[in-house]
């Protein structure tokens, strides 16, 4: 049995960063944002693990001095 993955969409992860979808989309191209991955089809699919989420954002924003949002911290461990 395989266990199933909970994600977050680029959309929570631009809001709880206080950044722009691109820039998501920009950290998991370049690979800044570990666990995440792009697929391309006919369009680009992006998927961001909530674990891999939690410690880029957790590293972000000590750089940023912000603290995550308590509920998002409380949802995702």
């Amino acid at each position: 049995m395989v266990a199933e993955i909970e994600e977050i969409s680029v959309q929570e992860a631009a809001k709880a960063l206080h950044k722009g979808e691109q820039f998501v989309r920009q950290a998991i191209i370049n690979g800044s944002l570990p666990g995440a991955y792009a697929k391309v089809r006919e369009r680009t699919n992006f998927f961001i693990p909530k674990k891999a989420f939690y410690d880029f954002a957790e590293r972000f924003v000590r750089k940023e001095k912000e603290p995550l949002p308590q509920t998002m911290t409380q949802e995702i461990k």
